[in-house]
């Protein structure tokens, strides 16, 4: 029994010792752009200490950062997808006909010009 007692805490430091230290510093993450920070996140998920050091990172830089685009990029790396898209995507401005309630007939509406983003995931 004394013998287990003395094991245990040794096997503990041992397999706590061949843990890797996280090789990502933030002066590493720093350099990035937003494309490889979103990815990073996909990539490094069971990570947990370098994934807030890369939220950390996005936070700093605010609104420069597209979530949608940073989310599509990280579910696209978690899901090893290799034919993911992004294609921005524009309507112009159309002459619709809308019945309007009020004076009882079809009337001629301005409908303004729409954007967004096209995401193709697999």
């Amino acid at each position: 029994m004394r013998f287990i007692k003395l094991l245990l805490p040794l096997g503990i430091i041992a397999v706590t010792g061949c843990a890797n230290p996280s090789s990502i510093t933030e002066e590493k993450l720093s350099t990035w752009t937003n494309d490889e920070l979103c990815r990073g996140l996909g990539t490094y998920k069971g990570d947990g200490s370098v994934v807030l050091k890369i939220h950390a990172e996005l936070e700093c830089r605010g609104s420069r950062i597209n979530n949608e685009r940073c989310y599509a990029l990280e579910n696209a790396v978690r899901s090893e997808a290799s034919d993911f898209s992004i294609t921005p995507t524009a309507r112009p401005s159309v002459q619709e006909r809308v019945f309007d309630k009020e004076k009882g007939k079809y009337i001629l509406q301005q409908s303004g010009p729409q954007a967004g983003l096209d995401i193709r995931k697999p």
